[in-house]
Order: C-alpha cells, then sequence, then structure tokens
C-alpha cells in the first residue's frame, strides 16, 4: 500500500552519498537505494521509480550502461535520470550531456541543489 508519495531511486557505489542524498530526499519522497546497476534493476523490477539519480562513474556496470539499460527497460523509457558525478573534464561532460539526462550534478551535491533537481523533475 503506497503512501502516496512520489519514488526516487538513487545509484551509487558511494554508501556515504546513499545516505546523503537519501537522508535529503526521504522527508518528501519515498527513496530506495541501489548500489549497481544491476541491484537497480531488481527495484526497478519491483517498484519503479518516478525519478532517478544516478552515479555516472562506478565500477563494472558503470552509470552510461545503466543509463541504457534503464532507458530500454518497459515503462521507464520517459523516467527522468538525473546523474550525480565528480567528473568536470569537459570531454567526459559532453559525452554525459549527449545520453540527454533530466540533469546532471556535481559531487557532492548540496541538498538544495538535489531538492531542485528532484522538484523540477516531479513537480
Amino acid at each position: 500500500m503506497g503512501d502516496g508519495r512520489k519514488k526516487i531511486l538513487v545509484i551509487d557505489d558511494s554508501s556515504v552519498i546513499l545516505s546523503s542524498v537519501s537522508h535529503i530526499l526521504s522527508s518528501k519522497y519515498k527513496v530506495y537505494c541501489a548500489t549497481s546497476g544491476p541491484k537497480a534493476m531488481d527495484i526497478i523490477e519491483v517498484s519503479p521509480p518516478d525519478l532517478i539519480f544516478l552515479d555516472y562513474e562506478m565500477p563494472g556496470f558503470n552509470g552510461k550502461d545503466t543509463y541504457e539499460f534503464i532507458k530500454q527497460h518497459p515503462g521507464m523509457e520517459n523516467v527522468p535520470i538525473v546523474f550525480l558525478t565528480a567528473i568536470s573534464d569537459v570531454g567526459r561532460v559532453k559525452e554525459l550531456i549527449d545520453l540527454k539526462p533530466a540533469g546532471y550534478l556535481l559531487k557532492p551535491p548540496t541538498p538544495f541543489k538535489i531538492l531542485e533537481a528532484a522538484q523540477n523533475c516531479l513537480g
């Protein structure tokens, strides 16, 4: 039984980022956390989110792979994805932007930026 709050999935291999972003969002949204792309897909199967915050640089199944996999999943094509990244290299940022995410935030994101991104994506 849902509580009516929008669902946000945070995917990051850093437990510090997961904890921080989850804490910031949990007063207003229902937040799920995953430490990898494959774990995120398990959550998506059970409870599709309304918004995803996705780490761009993760070992193994990286953010780009995870993004593309999520977008191919039935029903997930239009779910906004906001990248979380520590990269500021122009070439890498262009690579990220070329995926056409709903946005991206540089790590560590401020609480204001996280809430603003969620609000912009979810209304």
